[in-house]
């Protein structure tokens, strides 16, 4: 049987764990509303200086592969004026009548770029910048904000790394020694402290890549100049590089001369060398008012003769006529009417997609096309008459009609007038310095 002590002990121990429990409840309501009132208001980002809510974390977004910044975790973005006003819309509360917009004139100038293009972000700035990144959750942590954002610091512009040891570059004009021509070429010279055996295979490959022709020659102590080459067993005092300003895929690039010079300095410093660079915008000025002129006279002639309705040409009949005029048959399928020098003066095509065979053979045809590449030619009014001389006898064998690249018929008074616009193209070439089916212009014109 208890005692009176007991019961009042057991008495006692029962409301001490009561209170305990009441106690803890308590305060764990206590602490679920002030999270929920922490979490739910808004209050100041350390980061952007703006009020956020937990409510605007669906308006977030993790960047892809391609926008994101190796160097530095997450990028920051500064929004455009269209991006400012859809974000100022969602992130501020709506106001009533008296709200109005920044006029255009306020508006503030564009953020500084920072390395790679990527803007570097005001310390205040009245519009938000977008933040995108990966966001935490509520139950991770206490506050919402990129998971880098307190160690990794915005992108700024760094300093480029320093270059690779080398002796000093010269800028100074200089006149070529090597017989490069500095008219279409922009040239340099590599000029080594003593001559030595010097694998160059690996700098001519590179220059090939830069997507412009290219030559290179190298000068043997006490010796001329003679192109150089990927395996040579000579030593060279000096070498000269010249890279074409303008071809018909265009006039020399500011990356291309870039990586062109950045090439043979490179080699410079590993082999010990100077390199001469000419002044380089003038070269590109000069390759933009070169590949301009090249592009009035760049003018490819086409006269086609068509046969007439159900009268086909025979194959037969085109090879013996072409012969006749001189044309030769070349593995492509074409006639080609060449010069001492291998050049082709014009050529005779089929206009369907069959080539032309040895003999004829069995080729049945409803056109055949005469070419005739206007710069790439000497003495190209001459072989003009040899064309359209062929082409009004091809149209009288063969029954068809001598049309230029419009469809209208071709006359002796048309030619005329094409043959006097010819020459004036002529005379604009001989001006400039580049004659027609000289070295220049093969150049050019490739």
């Amino acid at each position: 049987m208890m005692t009176s002590l007991q019961i009042i002990l057991a008495v006692v121990g029962i409301v001490f764990v009561v209170a305990v429990v009441a106690y803890n409840l308590w305060q764990e309501r206590k602490y679920r509303k002030e999270a929920t009132r922490l979490f739910s208001t808004k209050r100041e980002d350390i980061l952007l200086g703006e009020s956020v809510s937990t409510e605007n974390q669906g308006n977030y977004s993790i960047l892809p592969e391609a926008d994101r910044d190796d160097g530095a975790g997450w990028r920051l973005h500064q929004a455009t004026r269209a991006d400012r006003v859809e974000m100022r819309d969602r992130f501020e509360e709506p106001r009533g009548e008296g709200r109005f917009d920044t006029p255009a004139e306020a508006e503030e100038p564009a953020a500084p770029r920072g390395l790679g293009g990527v803007p570097e972000p005001r310390a205040a700035s009245p519009l938000p910048i977008q933040v995108e990144g990966p966001i935490r959750s509520i139950e991770d942590d206490d506050l919402v904000m990129p998971t880098h954002a307190t160690t990794v610091p915005p992108p700024r512009a760094s300093a480029p790394p320093p270059e690779p040891p080398a002796r000093p570059i010269e800028t100074g004009r200089f006149q070529p020694e090597s017989g490069h021509d500095e008219q279409i070429e922009y040239i340099a010279r590599l000029r080594f402290a003593q001559p030595s055996l010097t694998a160059y295979a690996a700098l001519l490959e590179g220059v090939r890549r830069l997507g412009k022709p290219v030559r290179a020659m190298g000068k043997r102590p006490g010796e001329g100049w003679e192109p150089l080459g990927a395996h040579t067993s000579n030593a060279y005092e000096a070498l000269e590089f010249g890279i074409l300003l303008a071809d018909r895929n265009g006039a020399l690039t500011g990356e291309q001369l870039e990586r062109f010079c950045r090439l043979l300095y490179d080699f410079a410093a590993a082999q010990g060398g100077a390199v001469s660079c000419p002044d380089k915008q003038s070269a590109l000025q000069s390759a933009r008012d070169l590949d301009a002129f090249c592009m009035e006279v760049d003018v490819l002639i086409g006269l086609t003769v068509q046969a007439r309705e159900n009268q086909p040409f025979q194959g037969a009949e085109i090879h013996r006529l072409a012969a006749e005029a001189g044309l030769r048959l070349g593995r492509d399928g074409v006639f080609h009417l060449m010069d001492a020098q291998g050049h082709a003066l014009y050529s005779l095509a089929n206009q369907e997609e069959r080539p032309f065979v040895d003999g004829g053979g069995d080729l049945v045809t409803h056109g055949v096309t005469l070419l005739f590449d206007v710069p790439r030619v000497r003495d190209g009014l001459t072989v003009f008459d040899r064309m359209t001389g062929l082409g009004l006898r091809l149209a009288e064998s063969l029954g068809g009609s001598l049309v230029d690249d419009n469809g209208r018929q071709v006359n002796q008074d048309n030619l005329q007038r094409d043959r006097k616009r010819l020459g004036d193209y002529y005379a604009r070439m001989r001006e400039r310095g580049i004659e027609a089916g000289g070295e220049r212009a093969l150049r050019l014109f490739a």
